[in-house]
């Protein structure tokens, strides 16, 4: 039934193989390194090379759009109450001693089976709103509905974190949608602006610095115009960074060549928010900036194309700089290295850190390891009437100076699981708001 095949031609494609897989291999590695073996076949060669890793991407739908935080051991005594606004049903775990404030929270809702928005009133124990997509209608079934901002009309800007900005009206029609690669924080500069991370598309300029078959993240920022989701200005970071005199620290920073896929990720942005005010240190239009993957923060005045300040030093993969007046400066250090877990951390827990322009230094003004907080990414703090505004990603906290927890809110899903949170924000009233969450209906 079977020929039977020579033994030296089975020899023969053995041999063949094993030549082929050393060769395949050697121009994968060659494109990593950014070698020139085999230019033009480089690309060829990292698309088969990754096809085992995107068929299982397309099946692993263990935890889609991050919808859950594994629970940890925790003393608080908590109230599990559940939260009725139209159709949704939200489980929320609830510490609270406080009798004002709201906060909007970007939550996995298991209702929906993905992430919905709402307005949580921490005096009543209330949901006073809520908004709701279908990202299925996005075409992106991993739309996280990052950082919402609410404006005064009860619009909302969001993001998926990696993707596209939108604007959903108070009944949650969809107003505008800008498809450009949009991250991370979402903030107001101007009565018509926002102020968003964003991907630098013209890298044509990296040249020098990279050769043609990798790609490279050029994060950036941009201002957006409110009404109509249009770019009106943006910027490169690497581009800063090259214009002021940081050249050593781009080629560092391009060296990061990331495995697991063909994209370099120098920078990563995750923090460009803009200073509203002009004091004797900071002047209004200036934009504080945190880089994770360079473990630094600074402070950029597009005004005249200079960084004021670039800090390194204590910290790694922070978040969220925010300026307290007088030359002082606030972020979310998560102290992790990079691709590794809690297991391998440079600080058994994240702190918050202060930057002083007037000394010029940097040091913890309040350690969390005793509230347990030690995440690998996200984090956002804010400094409030009733203490320290904390959301990571799993819980959203208040805490006094001593880590004394005022106020718990998390998204029940079982008793081993959290509800994933994508940046939420608090306010101290709704003073900004011009309707009646009472009178207003969709």
């Amino acid at each position: 039934m079977f020929k039977k095949i020579e033994v030296w031609i089975v020899y023969l494609i053995v041999i063949f193989f094993i030549g082929f897989i050393i060769l395949f291999s050697a121009v994968v590695r060659s494109s990593y390194v950014n070698g020139d073996l085999l230019v033009r076949f480089q690309p060829a060669a990292i698309f088969v090379a990754e096809i085992p890793s995107n068929f299982i991407k397309l099946f692993d739908i263990s935890n889609i759009n991050e919808s859950y935080i594994e629970k940890e051991e925790s003393t608080e005594e908590t109230l599990t109450k559940t939260l009725t606004f139209q159709e949704s049903n939200l489980e929320l775990n609830i510490v609270n001693t406080l009798n004002s404030g709201y906060i909007l929270v970007s939550g996995y809702n298991p209702n929906y089976k993905q992430p919905s928005i709402f307005l949580f009133d921490i005096a009543n124990n209330k949901i006073l709103h809520e908004w709701f997509y279908d990202r299925e209608l996005l075409s992106d079934k991993n739309y996280r509905f990052q950082h919402p901002l609410l404006l005064e009309n009860g619009d909302i800007i969001t993001s998926s974190g990696e993707g596209d900005l939108i604007k959903l009206n108070f009944c949650s029609d969809l107003l505008w949608r800008n498809e450009r690669h949009f991250h991370h924080s979402i903030e107001i500069f101007e009565e018509n602006q926002i102020i968003v991370p964003t991907w630098y598309e013209n890298t044509s300029y990296l040249k020098n610095y990279i050769s043609s078959n990798l790609k490279v993240r050029d994060d950036g920022f941009a201002f957006v115009n409110l009404t109509n989701g249009e770019i009106l200005k943006e910027y490169s970071l690497i581009k800063i960074l090259l214009e002021n005199g940081y050249e050593g620290l781009v080629t560092l920073a391009i060296s990061q060549i990331d495995m697991p896929d063909d994209t370099i990720d120098p920078i990563h942005l995750n923090d460009a928010e803009p200073i509203l005010f002009t004091d004797k240190f900071v002047k209004k239009g200036d934009v504080m900036l945190s880089s994770r993957h360079l473990n630094f923060v600074a402070l950029y005045r597009p005004s005249n194309n200079k960084i004021i300040f670039l800090v390194q030093g204590l910290f790694s993969m922070q978040h969220d700089l925010d300026y307290q007046g007088n030359g002082v400066f606030t972020f979310f250090g998560n102290d992790n290295i990079r691709h590794n877990s809690n297991d391998n951390r440079l600080k058994d827990s994240s702190s918050i850190y202060s930057y002083d322009m007037k000394t010029n230094k940097v040091e913890i003004i309040q350690d969390l390891s005793s509230i347990g907080i030690a995440i690998n990414s996200q984090g956002l703090h804010e400094y409030v009437n009733n203490g320290i505004f904390l959301d990571t990603a799993s819980q959203i906290f208040i805490v006094n100076e001593k880590n004394e927890i005022l106020f718990n809110l998390s998204i029940n899903l079982n008793e081993e699981k959290f509800g994933a949170l994508h940046w939420s924000r608090y306010y101290e009233n709704l003073d900004f708001i011009n309707f009646s969450f009472d009178s207003k209906s969709c």
